[in-house]
């Protein structure tokens, strides 16, 4: 018994530490031409596209001045969500149907897109926020499709909004993602695995 529990808790280590591979807290990755900044810890990783410069700001009008209360009327009832048959479309052209089945099998809301849209609805900044405590899959993930899938949710993704969007030059939103009640059609797509960098694979 002793032995059998000695190997599974190896073997959880050894799953735990290729599953970080990826990615370190503080240390920069790169891909795509995008570079992202890093934060993990054992509830979240967070990461950042550093050419971002707004993500972390605040509504903005036209005339550049930024809103000075919670309670601006066009804040309170402005609306914004992605488009869904979009956001699909951007999900097919980045994971393989065998990496989108992964995900899919992540139960709840576990990722989360937070994201700066400007008057003409389009996504201008992003960055994502992955809770791993229960479903460290998302540290699977190697940063090329993390790069691959912000260039296709800024180039695919269309934004619904109501005509209070029209005040603002830069509003803020956030995409709360459950893959598990995502429907996606591949059609006759051969599955794929995800692919490791070649400095990483084995002999």
């Amino acid at each position: 018994m002793k032995k059998t529990a000695i190997f599974l808790s190896v073997s959880l280590l050894a799953v735990q530490a290729s599953a970080q591979e990826y990615y370190h807290d503080g240390v920069e990755v790169c891909s795509n031409g995008i570079t992202y900044d890093v934060k993990l810890n054992f509830l979240a990783l967070i990461l950042t596209n550093k050419a971002n410069s707004l993500i972390y700001g605040t509504w903005t009008y036209p005339d550049g001045s930024i809103i000075k209360s919670d309670h601006d009327e066009n804040l309170l009832n402005t609306e914004l969500e992605f488009e869904e048959n979009s956001f699909k479309e951007a999900l097919k052209k980045t994971f393989t149907k065998a990496e989108f089945d992964k995900l899919h099998a992540v139960n709840g809301i576990k990722f989360n897109i937070y994201c700066v849209i400007d008057n003409d609805l389009i996504i201008r900044e992003l960055d994502f926020y992955m809770s791993i405590y229960e479903d460290p899959i998302f540290l699977q993930i190697p940063p090329a499709k993390y790069a691959l899938l912000e260039k296709n949710i800024k180039k695919y993704v269309k934004i619904e909004a109501n005509e209070y969007a029209e005040k603002f030059k830069y509003m803020h939103a956030t995409k709360f993602v459950d893959f598990s009640k995502i429907q996606i059609d591949y059609d006759s797509e051969t599955p794929g695995l995800y692919t490791k960098p070649a400095s990483q694979k084995g002999p």
